[in-house]
This record gives structure tokens, C-alpha cells and sequence, in this order.
């Protein structure tokens, strides 16, 4: 099994948790069965933060923003925000083909709740249209999690700070309008929303 294949399928669970909080619904019956065996129902969200969010990350791949022709965007805090979220601060960039194919996405934030635990998806609208609107998909309709999404997990330091880069074999095209971020312990609050 590859790298990315086995970090796609450590990605699962995580990725499922999260949906709620944009929005989307999985049901454990839509689930590949080897990856939700027995039919068992998935992890209710308030096990998130127990969880290892590192799987969804590729740690060995180049930032996209030291990729040609990467774009970039400014965090911005939205209005589902948690309270106290005002400081956090932060850029995302996307860099698509060259050299290393496919997507690259990487994520730095300043800010955060130091220790918290947050995740990220690419979105298909801008940040002023529903806050990103759903995440963005490389079939839409297909599977909520990674391959067929693109997610970055983030831990935040002593210091607030979290960064994180994920890659994707395929190119995103103009259909990524934008990132999202959200804490992993209030799933359904949007924190903070870049624009590509």
C-alpha cells in the first residue's frame, strides 16, 4: 500500500467525524465495509479530540507556497466563529501540477487555542458565499473523505501557532474556491475561511 493510500484510509474515520461540521452527513452504510466493519456505526464527533489527526497531513511533501505558481489567501474569521476566535490570523496556499502533480495545500495559523486540535477542507464557493459553501469534491456526489476530498488536520503549539500541508494525485482545477478551518471539539463552527 502507498504512503498517500494508507494515509487516505487512516484519514477515514477522521474525515467522517467531521462532515457534520460542514454541513454533510455521512451514513455508515455508505462506508467502503472493510473500513466500518460489521456495519458498526462511526465515532460520534465529541471523540475527535482524542483522535490522531496527523493521518490526514502529508508531512513529507514540499509546502505548496514554495511550489511555482502556488496562489495564496488570508485567513479571515467567520461569523460562526467560536467566541474569542478574533486573533487568529493566517494564510493558505494551493499550488496545482509542476514538478510534484497533482494539488498541494498548506495551512499556517496564529492565534489558535495552544494544544486545540483543528481541520481544514477545501471548499467549493468563495468565503462570502455561505461561508464556503459545501467541500469541494473531485467527483461530486463521490465520498466525503480523502481521496475524493481534500483535508489537512492542525495542532496548535505553545504558542497558538499550527501549520500543515496535504496533497492530492489530482489537480483541483478552478473548482477549490476556498479553504476552511474548523475546531475539532465544536465541529459545527466555522472558525476561519481563505479565498484562493
Amino acid at each position: 500500500m502507498t504512503r498517500r493510500a494508507a494515509t487516505a484510509v487512516a484519514g477515514l474515520l477522521t474525515a467522517t467525524l467531521l462532515l457534520a461540521g460542514c454541513g454533510q452527513e455521512e451514513n455508515a452504510s455508505d462506508l467502503n465495509p472493510d473500513d466500518n466493519p460489521a456495519g458498526e456505526s462511526s465515532t460520534d464527533s465529541s471523540d475527535m479530540g482524542s483522535m490522531d489527526m496527523s493521518s490526514v497531513n502529508d508531512p513529507d511533501a514540499t509546502p505548496a507556497y514554495d511550489l511555482p505558481d502556488a496562489v495564496e489567501g488570508d485567513f479571515q474569521v467567520l461569523d460562526s466563529a467560536p467566541p474569542g476566535s478574533e486573533g487568529v490570523t493566517g494564510q493558505a496556499w494551493l499550488a496545482q501540477g509542476g514538478e510534484q502533480g497533482g494539488t498541494t495545500v498548506s495551512v499556517e495559523l496564529d492565534g489558535l487555542e495552544a494544544g486545540s486540535t483543528y481541520m481544514a477542507h477545501l471548499h467549493a464557493e468563495p468565503c462570502g458565499t455561505d461561508e464556503g459553501g459545501p467541500h469541494f469534491q473531485f467527483e461530486e456526489g463521490g465520498a466525503e473523505t480523502p481521496p475524493n476530498e481534500v483535508h489537512l488536520a492542525l495542532e496548535a503549539d505553545d504558542e497558538g501557532v499550527a501549520t500543515a500541508t496535504a496533497t492530492n494525485d489530482q489537480e483541483v482545477g478552478d473548482g477549490a474556491r476556498s479553504i476552511v478551518v474548523h475546531p475539532t471539539d465544536l465541529p459545527d463552527n466555522r472558525l476561519v475561511c481563505a479565498d484562493f
